[in-house]
């Protein structure tokens, strides 16, 4: 017998002899002992759990990068159990800072199923060539089932991947999607390929089903025999991973059989000589992930042979992006399927403008609409001429003294960036000579509270208190937000505010991401829905980084809905360490420790906005001596906001 065993029998009998004895006392003390017991039982069959989930110490996230994905708080569905014996390693795992699996950790679980990536896949423009008839929309005219094959192992779903699942669930409208596998996607440490996770939030008819035991591997012919038998029993459509369909047959529900191959699909002739089975001839050229087959159900075996040897004898369908953009799109003669294998550089920037074929396919897959995705001018009121600043000082109790750089900045919004009305928001105020010489121009402080949380998310850090106080602010009045660090160069031209919102790039690298939009400078009509859209993604909060939420989300809010931001790259510069980083250069993106010199531009011309982030101040903006006494760019600039605002004696003679 255990020693817990024994220890709860000595309480019992010690719990019978009190009630003996009718001495409440030792009952009472029975009662809070077995208590304890009780609880120390359940704290030991706890440890194991927490020793595999979810607690990551703030160390091992690296600053300047989004954390790395950690492993779910559950596993729904034991595959090993169904057969799969690859599928350990189905879900990223948690790193510790060097790279090595750090099961053995506390990791705090971030919730990656709690990004909003939701896409509403029903409603999409008509393409009257590309879909299929309106007859095929009775009921047994088109295959229901839809099985897309994935191949890459525990690799990333990229964008192109995806695209080729969008177009089963366009063209065909399945009742039902089975993802097979032999290892799920994973998400990439930058967190930027989300794709897979939008499908699961965006298809409620998404089945996972790993391959069974003993599959061929990925890359072997022998997989063509597989896909076959995914649409034996029941037919529907069979598409591998780096295809995407781009036309089915206007006849599809009369033709029992159909499908399209890659070139690199065909096999070698040479080697059909031996009359045997061509699934077992060494065709090692033949790929089943760049292709689609469409069968209806109930085929026999002796049937699906003669499908794979008309497969593996017949000339290419398919063709890549750059052969598709020489077809007409609308053309019923049109390539059935584009492989996009060797594009993994394909990202929804690089379709939304895109005026080719196919980008014009790409954009229809994932936008559901061919037209560009400009952003629409000249709707509703244009975007007001107010400037919104904020400031939260860590005390409360006593106003902050203005400092000479923010007293420049107030001054470039009013007499250069061309704004009627300068919006101080934050929790103290200011006092101080600065802000005593701002008395009598278009300014006001607006007491704010500092916000507490976002979307029940406590936010303690001041960056993302102003990263979620300036959408709230713009939402509501509209107009432009700044930092106190950017300063006007220009007239904002009234022709951009007509725009619903205006941002650009961040010139620091993130890891997978392509690109980044830095929120230092934001204009934004009043509800302006990219504004709104952006505070809805702060619903997966990052705390401990600086950039995930204000940098790399806003970018992926940008990516979702481009038709209603431009993506505008002279809105500002922004300057770090002494080094400028014109957003409009091919290849300004970096990595954050690159000190390598870059293009000069004019900054009376070419931006609206200059922006420092360090040092902070700029050394010429720390008082009217330094300014006077400089000679580089950032004293041309304090000395142009000077004089246009009439206060060029401030510096004395």
């Amino acid at each position: 017998m255990s020693n817990g065993c024994v220890f709860k029998k000595a309480l019992v009998l010690m719990l019978v002899s009190a009630f003996r004895k009718l001495r409440l006392q030792h009952m009472l003390a029975g009662l809070v002992a077995l208590t304890l017991v009780v609880l120390v039982n359940n704290v030991v069959e706890l440890v194991p759990s927490l020793s595999r989930a979810t607690f990551i110490p703030q160390a091992t996230i690296r600053s300047g990068a989004p954390p790395r994905p950690l492993v779910p708080s559950g596993h729904p569905v034991n595959y090993r159990e169904e057969g799969c014996e690859t599928c350990d390693d189905r879900y990223p795992l948690a790193l510790d800072a060097e790279g090595r699996s750090s099961d053995h950790l506390l990791v705090r679980h971030l919730g990656q199923e709690k990004m909003q990536l939701y896409r509403h896949y029903q409603g999409f423009e008509p393409w009257p060539r590309l879909q299929l008839p309106a007859n095929h929309s009775l009921p047994g005219q088109v295959p229901t089932t839809a099985h897309y094959l994935w191949c890459k192992g525990d690799l990333s779903l990229g964008f192109h991947h995806y695209l080729g699942v969008l177009s089963a669930v366009r063209l065909l409208q399945p009742v039902k999607l089975v993802f097979h596998f032999q290892r799920l996607p994973r998400l990439d440490h930058d967190m930027y390929y989300t794709w897979f996770l939008e499908l699961k939030q965006s298809l409620p008819n998404l089945v996972l089903r790993p391959l069974p035991r003993g599959s061929p591997p990925c890359g072997s012919p022998e997989l063509l025999d597989l896909a076959l038998s995914f649409l034996q029993p029941e037919g529907g459509i069979f598409l591998g991973s780096n295809v995407i369909i781009s036309r089915l047959p206007r006849d599809l529900h009369q033709r029992p059989f159909w499908f399209a191959f890659s070139p690199n699909a065909k096999p070698d002739n040479d080697n059909d000589n031996s009359g045997s089975s061509p699934l077992h001839q060494p065709l090692d050229s033949f790929d089943v992930t760049r292709g689609v087959i469409v069968a209806h159900q109930g085929f026999s075996e002796e049937t699906k042979r003669k499908y794979v040897n008309q497969i593996l004898t017949s000339p290419p369908e398919c063709v890549a992006p750059e052969t598709f953009d020489d077809h007409d799109p609308d053309s019923e003669e049109n390539a059935r399927c584009v492989v996009v294998a060797d594009k993994p550089d394909i990202y929804p920037v690089g379709i939304m403008y895109a005026d080719s074929p196919f980008g014009q396919l790409s954009r229809w897959l994932y936008y559901g609409t061919r037209s560009t995705m400009y952003p629409k001018t000249g709707e509703g009121d244009p975007i007001p001429r107010i400037s919104h600043l904020i400031w939260f000082s860590q005390n409360r109790k006593s106003p902050y003294e203005m400092e000479f750089y923010q007293f420049l900045t107030v001054l470039s919004a009013l007499y250069v960036g061309g704004f009627r009305h300068v919006y101080i928001h934050g929790n103290a105020g200011f006092h101080g000579v600065w802000w005593d010489r701002l008395r009598g121009e278009n300014v006001t402080f607006v007491p704010m509270e500092v916000p507490e949380v976002v979307w029940q998310q406590v936010v303690n850090n001041p960056s993302h208190q102003s990263d979620v106080i300036r959408y709230q602010i713009l939402h509501k009045y509209g107009g432009a937000y700044h930092d106190f660090e950017a300063m006007w160069t220009q007239r904002v031209p009234d022709w951009l505010l007509e725009y619903p919102c205006v941002a650009t790039s961040d010139w620091a690298a993130y890891g997978e991401f392509p690109d980044g939009i830095n929120p230092g400078v934001l204009l934004a009509k009043r509800q302006a829905p990219w504004v709104r859209y952006n505070l809805a993604a702060h619903r997966y909060y990052v705390e401990e980084n600086f950039v995930w939420n204000a940098v790399l989300m806003s970018y992926r809010t940008y990516e979702r809905h481009p038709d209603q931001l431009l993506f505008y790259r002279h809105l500002q510069v922004m300057c770090d360490l002494g080094i400028c980083h014109p957003s409009w250069e091919p290849g300004f993106r970096r990595d954050i420790n690159d000190r390598r010199s870059t293009a000069p531009f004019d900054w009376r011309r070419d931006t609206l906005v200059v922006h420092v982030t360090r040092p902070d101040p700029e050394a010429s903006f720390v008082s009217p001596e330094a300014l006077r006494d400089g000679s580089d760019m950032f004293a041309d600039i304090g000395y142009n906001i000077l004089e246009k605002s009439g206060r060029l004696k401030l510096l004395g003679s």
